[in-house]
């Protein structure tokens, strides 16, 4: 498949099963996922799981703490722009997206955290990214 963009702003399956599991997005750099009548955030990380090159992923989540585990097990070091939108993020949320930046998501050059807390925990791990530049 020579697919290389994929912006998806609003999706339903019919049986509830999700994007196909057996489908590898080999060519794709960006990905789009900006709807509010998306599915559920679990298949949304699938398809992102799928795209193994991927250099721009903008998303927009419901609830970052159903997924932080599985997103934190996933390392793309080629992606350059992350933007992600939820509703619910909070210190804790915020200071996750943030350490990553310094760690397996390292060559972020364009972040974006929409709606997001800035408390204790993501004010210390903004110092730290911005110390290691």
């Amino acid at each position: 498949m020579k697919l290389e963009s994929l912006e998806i702003d609003d999706i339903d399956f019919e049986d509830g099963d999700g994007f196909p599991t057996n489908v590898v997005f080999d060519r794709m750099r960006k990905l789009n996922l900006a709807g509010h009548n998306l599915v559920d955030d679990e298949y949304q990380l699938d398809l992102i799981f799928q795209t193994p090159i991927l250099e721009s992923l903008e998303w927009t989540i419901d609830v970052l703490s159903v997924i932080k585990d599985r997103f934190a097990q996933h390392l793309w070091p080629q992606l350059k722009k992350l933007h992600i939108i939820s509703f619910d993020f909070k210190d804790k949320e915020s200071a996750f997206i943030l350490n990553g930046v310094w760690s397996g998501l390292g060559g972020i050059e364009d972040l974006k955290l929409g709606y997001c807390e800035l408390g204790t925990q993501a004010s210390k791990a903004l110092m730290f990214t911005s110390a290691l530049s």
